[in-house]
C-alpha cells in the first residue's frame, strides 16, 4: 500500500505552540494502523497522545519527556475500518498545554486478507486482566488484538516462523523467502516498521524459527543452507552469532556432523537436523538450543557453540555427554519439541541460582507409537510415504535442571484435554501464568500453574500462526 500523506495543517490560529502538523498514514509501508506526525512548533514542547479504544480500559497512551521544536509522533493502535479518536497534548517548558483531537481514518484501505475481530473466550477474569487486559496478543504474523479481540497493529514483516522475541526498545522480524518460512534477512524494527540495523544470511542460506541474545551485545539466529543440503551440510542445522550494533557476523557454526546417524522422527525429512528454538542463559552463560528432529535439548557454550550437555532418549541415540539423567519415574521424552526456554515463574525457584535452570517445553508428541514409544528412522534416511501417528494431546513441560549432579526432573505439566499441534507450536511465560499455542489447530490458551485454562481463542489466519503471545503495554511503548 502506497503511503498516504495529508498537505501539510497550519494550525497558528489555533494554537499558540504548534506551527504546523503534518500526517504519514503507514509512513513505513509495514503498519496499516499507524501514523507518523511531524510536528514543527514555536518553541520546545513536549507530548502525549492517546488513541481512544472502543472501551476505556483499551485506550492507547504514549508520551515523551524531551522537549523538542521539530521532531516526530510515532502513532500507533490506530482500529482498521473505522475512525480512531485520536488525541494529543502539547505542553511547553513552562508548564503551558495545548490540545488537538481529531479522527484518524482507516476507513479507506484494504484488510481484506487480516481478521480484523477475534473472539476470546474468558474462564477466569482475573488471570485475563492481568495478561490480556495489560497489553495486546501478537501473532507471528504480526497482527495484534486487544482485550476486545480488536486489531490494532498489522502488516508488519509478517512471517511464519518470526521468533516473537524483542530486544532493549527494537523487535526482530524476517524478509521472508521461499513458503514464508525463512528469511533472508533479519531487521531490528520498531513497531511502525523502520528498521534500525539488519542481519544478512551468508549468500544461499537463510534463516529460520528463533532468535536469542547474550549479555555482551550479540544475536544468535537460526540458520539453513537453503538448498542442495547434504549430511555435511544439513538442513536446518547452523548457528549464526552476529554483532547487535554493526550486524557484523561474528562466527557461524554448522552441526550436521554431530548428527550423523542419530535416530530422529519419522517425520523428518533426510538430513534435517531442524534447530526450532533457542535461548541464552545468562547466569550460566550458555545456549540451549533444540532440535525437532532427533528430540535432544543441547545446552552450548555461548561464547565459542562447543557441546557442554544434552537431554536425550536414552532409549535412542545419544548426541554426546554428559546427558542428564531424568529422575522423573515414569518420564515420558520430549517428542517434536518446541519452545525449550528458560522459565522464571516463582512456583520453580527452588532450581533458580548457581548450576541450576528451569524450562519449559512444548512436547508436541508428534510422531509416538500407542505404546508411548517414538517412531523413529535414521537422520540419512528417507521418510516414508505415510506413517499412523498414535494422537496424543501434547504437553508442555516444566523441567528443573541440575549441572552440579547432571540431573533432570519433570516439574510440572499442562495438558489442553484433546488439543495436540504435531509441527508448530509455543510457550511463552507471562508472569505467573503460561501462553499456549496449538500452530497446526491455530489455537491458543493461557493457564496457571494448576493446568487451569483462563482465556482461549482460535487464531485463524491466511497462513497458519506458528506462536502467538501477549506483549504488555510497557514493551509495546518501548517498541515505538
Amino acid at each position: 500500500m502506497e503511503n498516504v500523506i495529508t498537505s501539510n495543517i497550519a494550525v497558528k490560529s489555533v494554537f499558540d505552540l504548534i506551527n504546523s502538523l503534518q500526517y504519514i498514514f503507514n509512513p513505513f509501508g509495514q503498519n496499516k494502523l499507524s501514523v507518523n506526525i511531524v510536528v514543527i512548533a514555536k518553541e520546545p514542547v513536549k507530548y502525549t497522545y492517546t488513541i481512544s479504544g472502543i472501551t476505556e480500559d483499551v485506550d492507547f497512551t504514549y508520551g515523551v519527556d524531551v522537549f523538542a521544536q521539530e521532531f516526530t509522533i510515532p502513532v500507533i493502535g490506530l482500529y482498521a475500518n473505522r475512525v480512531s479518536a485520536f488525541t494529543v497534548t502539547f505542553e511547553n517548558q513552562s508548564g503551558r498545554q495545548e490540545q488537538l483531537t481529531r479522527g484518524l481514518s482507516t476507513a479507506s484501505l484494504d484488510f481484506s486478507d487480516v481478521l480484523t475481530h477475534i473472539d476470546f473466550e474468558i474462564a477466569n477474569q482475573g488471570v485475563a486482566d492481568a495478561t490480556l487486559g495489560n497489553g495486546w496478543l501478537f501473532t507471528n504474523f504480526n497482527n495484534a488484538y486487544d482485550k476486545n479481540g480488536d486489531l490494532r497493529l498489522t502488516g508488519l514483516y509478517p512471517w511464519k516462523t518470526t521468533s516473537m522475541k524483542t530486544y532493549q526498545n527494537s523487535y526482530y522480524v524476517g524478509d521472508s523467502l521461499t513458503g514464508e518460512y525463512y528469511a533472508e534477512k533479519i531487521h531490528q524494527v520498531s513497531l511502525l516498521g523502520e528498521i534500525r540495523q539488519t542481519f544478512v544470511a551468508p549468500e544461499g542460506h537463510g534463516f529460520h524459527h528463533d532468535i536469542t541474545f547474550d549479555n555482551n551485545g550479540n544475536i544468535f539466529i537460526h540458520g539453513t543452507l537453503l538448498a542442495g543440503q547434504t549430511a555435511a551440510n544439513r538442513l536446518e542445522s547452523i548457528i549464526y552469532k552476529y554483532s547487535l550494533e554493526t550486524g557484523d557476523l561474528l562466527w557461524q557454526r554448522d552441526y550436521s556432523s554431530w548428527f550423523d546417524g542419530q535416530d530422529v522422527l519419522i517425520s523428518a525429512y533426510p538430513n534435517d537436523v531442524h534447530f526450532n528454538s533457542i535461548e541464552y542463559i545468562e547466569n550460566l552463560n550458555l545456549i540451549i538450543a533444540n532440535t525437532r528432529s532427533s528430540c535432544s535439548i543441547i545446552g552450548l557454550d555461548a561464547v565459542t557453540g562447543d557441546f557442554r550437555w544434552v537431554i536425550d532418549n536414552p532409549a535412542n541415540t545419544v548426541l554426546g555427554e554428559p546427558n542428564l539423567n531424568v529422575i522423573t519415574e515414569g518420564y515420558v521424552y520430549q517428542n517434536g519439541q518446541h519452545s525449550v526456554f528458560n522459565t522464571t515463574n516463582p512456583k520453580y525457584s527452588s532450581y533458580f541460582g548457581e548450576d541450576r535452570l528451569a524450562i519449559t517445553v512444548f512436547n508436541n508428541k508428534a510422531n509416538m507409537y500407542e505404546d508411548g514409544t517414538d517412531m523413529l528412522k535414521k537422520m540419512e534416511d528417507p521418510r516414508p510415504d505415510t506413517w499412523d501417528n498414535y494422537l496424543f494431546d501434547s504437553q508442555i513441560y516444566i523441567l528443573g535442571l541440575d549441572f552440579a549432579v547432571g540431573t533432570a526432573e519433570l516439574l510440572d505439566v499442562f495438558t489442553v484435554p484433546g488439543e495436540r499441534s504435531e509441527y508448530a507450536s509455543s510457550v511463552f511465560q507471562n508472569g505467573d501464568y503460561y501462553e499456549l499455542y496449538y500452530g497446526d489447530s491455530t489455537k491458543y490458551f493461557i493457564v496457571d500453574t494448576n493446568n487451569n485454562v483462563a482465556v482461549s481463542c482460535h487464531l485463524t489466519e491466511p497462513l497458519d500462526a506458528y506462536r502467538g503471545r501477549i506483549f504488555n503495554y510497557d514493551e509495546i511503548k518501548r517498541l515505538i
